[in-house]
């Protein structure tokens, strides 16, 4: 087997190949990939196979989402799914090689060449020619909008009709804007997180984005009875570049949140009590933001839209909250009346981010 690394060029033989990101593929953590990356002949399972190849280039920082943007090539077949994500490094390797995740297009695409290939690379553009004709892949632009759910509260079967439902409802609002697309839905620690690309300025989408989750139009189902579901939102370059590292790091500090809160709490705190005291907290930062926000008249457009936008949604946390208040202390109420005389504990809820 021929390993290329951060060559411009190689010759691909006809096969059936995975073009994306190849670690990931080859199941290993990129640590790993490059630890090993000059020694793939060898590790391979021991065999070096004659007539297959294995490139791969680095590349910087943010070139991390590419899409097939075009193909003339005769009798080729790839997946369904036209656009993935990377991370630091992309490549084609034969098929055989790859683990079960190859299944998982979220990184990458799975391609058949009927005949011989000339693969060509130039500033994050990939080109697939023959005399017959050419695939390219491209990058694209790394914008994104991204949405955090809490669906803990949920069965497994309840999570996933959930899952589809969402996807459904924020695809309406991406295939509006211009390139606008989904990226793979991530689910982590039961928060399920939705992603929103397109060509379009990101303060603008968010800007969209929040007044249709105020709206209505986009409908995000709150029926948690002790939280809220939807619990984040993130602006690419304002928040996180990579929102699955964001996705990791929000699960995770929201579960120990939550751990910490439960063992502090007091016993004697009702719910209602709890989520009142939460609604007036964001209530209070809602105002603070505000007032921030129009305090300084040289103030970014950008992080303008980002504290409007940050405002609105605190607002609908707070009317959500007093809800759910309401609604827990008619509960309680019922329990007592319930219990004949005897107070029952009402389950406690989780905390918010």
């Amino acid at each position: 087997m021929k390993t290329y690394h951060n060559t411009k060029s190689a010759i691909i033989p006809a096969g059936k190949y995975w073009i994306g990101d190849p670690y990931h593929v080859l199941g290993l953590e990129v640590h790993q990939f490059f630890e090993r990356a000059y020694l793939f002949d060898k590790l391979l399972d021991g065999v070096i196979r004659e007539g297959q190849v294995f490139w791969y280039h680095t590349t910087n920082p943010g070139d991390d989402c590419y899409e097939i943007s075009s193909n003339t090539l005769p009798n080729i077949e790839f997946s369904s799914r036209k656009f993935f994500m990377t991370k630091n490094v992309i490549g084609i390797v034969p098929f055989e090689l790859t683990v079960e995740s190859a299944a998982d297009f979220s990184s990458g695409v799975i391609v058949t060449f009927p005949d011989e290939v000339e693969l060509s690379y130039d500033d994050g553009q990939l080109s697939f020619v023959s005399g017959e004709g050419e695939l390219v892949i491209d990058l694209m632009p790394y914008k994104y909008i991204a949405m955090g759910f809490d669906l803990s509260h949920l069965t497994p079967i309840g999570q996933a009709e959930r899952h589809r439902y969402l996807i459904e409802q924020v695809s309406h609002f991406a295939y509006g804007l211009s390139g606008g697309y989904i990226a793979p839905a991530y689910m982590m620690n039961e928060i399920l997180q939705l992603t929103v690309h397109s060509n379009e300025d990101p303060y603008f989408v968010y800007m969209a984005l929040v007044a249709q989750l105020v709206s209505g139009e986009i409908d995000i189902p709150e029926d948690n009875k002790e939280a809220l579901v939807l619990i984040y939102t993130l602006i690419s370059n304002g928040d996180f570049d990579d929102p699955i590292y964001c996705l990791k790091e929000m699960s995770g500090d929201y579960r120990v949140l939550t751990t910490s809160f439960e063992n502090s709490r007091s016993c004697d705190e009702s719910l209602e009590v709890k989520l009142m005291t939460q609604a007036n907290d964001f209530q209070k930062m809602a105002k603070e933001w505000a007032e921030k926000s129009n305090a300084s008249d040289d103030q970014d457009r950008n992080e303008y839209i980002y504290d409007q936008c940050g405002v609105a949604l605190m607002d609908m946390k707070v009317r959500k909250l007093e809800t759910l208040a309401s609604q827990a202390a008619k509960r309680a109420k019922q329990r007592v009346e319930h219990s004949k005389g005897t107070i029952v504990p009402v389950a406690e809820g989780q905390m918010l981010h």
